[in-house]
Formats: structure tokens, C-alpha cells, sequence
């Protein structure tokens, strides 16, 4: 088990990161009393490389990290108007961790997709980035 501070790196689009952080940061106040996970989104002109997408970093325990994730897919599921489509979650990894992910010939990534029912699918290495997306797709 994970002691002391884990963090998640995540992409969310832009006017969703508005409804997250709410009025004043209300709710973005309250997602992080409810957890107990610290949440920060980057600025409205602060996108990811290549993306349209702003920036959040969670930092907390493992098990605040999951329910901060779970109130960030509730608001992505709340605010994109397409509740009938599965959820695209993006997690940012760094390129040394992917293949902890993947696994030798995709077995890893196979056996987490069958576990959380959803589909993965990892970004293929940018020169100068040290970071992949890992992008999770499902209900």
C-alpha cells in the first residue's frame, strides 16, 4: 500500500473545467472537502500540448485520489450534454510508467479494460513530451 501523497494528472475540457471549479470556486471547494483530495485546474488560456484541454492535478491519498476522480467523471458525465455516451476520461502519464500500464504485449492494458469494463487506449510517444495520454473510455 501507497504511503504519504499520490497524484493524477487529468485533461478536461474546457467548459467542463468551468462547471467543475463553479461559481467562486464553490464547487471545486466543496468536491475537495467532500474528498479530502486537493484539486487545481489550470488557468482558462492553459491548455495541454496539442489539446484544447485544460490541465487538473489531484493530490491526496489513493483513496481520495479515486473519490476525487469518481466526482470529476460524475461532473464529465453532468456537463457534456451526451449522457448517453460512455465517458472519455484523460489521464496524463509520464512515459515511464506506460508500459507498467501496458504490459508486455498489451496484457496489462487487456486485463484493466476487462476489470473496469472500459476501453484504454494510450497516445503514441511525442518527441520532447515526456508525457502520454492514457485515454479511458466506458460507461
Amino acid at each position: 500500500q501507497v504511503t504519504g501523497p499520490c497524484y493524477c494528472k487529468l485533461l478536461v475540457p474546457n467548459h467542463i473545467a468551468g462547471a467543475i471549479i463553479g461559481r467562486q470556486g464553490s464547487t471545486i471547494a466543496h468536491i475537495e472537502l467532500l474528498t479530502r483530495c486537493q484539486l487545481q485546474i489550470s488557468a482558462g488560456d492553459a491548455f495541454f500540448p496539442g489539446t484544447t484541454d485544460r490541465i487538473a492535478i489531484l493530490g491526496g491519498t489513493t483513496r481520495s485520489l479515486g473519490d476525487c476522480i469518481s466526482k470529476v467523471v460524475q461532473s464529465l458525465h453532468e456537463f457534456s450534454g451526451r449522457k448517453d455516451r460512455p465517458v472519455q476520461l484523460k489521464l496524463v502519464v509520464p512515459n515511464s510508467a506506460v508500459s507498467s500500464i501496458i504490459g508486455y504485449n498489451g496484457h496489462r492494458a487487456k486485463q484493466l479494460s476487462s476489470t473496469m469494463d472500459c476501453k484504454i487506449n494510450v497516445s503514441p510517444r511525442v518527441e520532447n513530451l515526456k508525457e502520454r495520454l492514457v485515454l479511458l473510455s466506458g460507461a
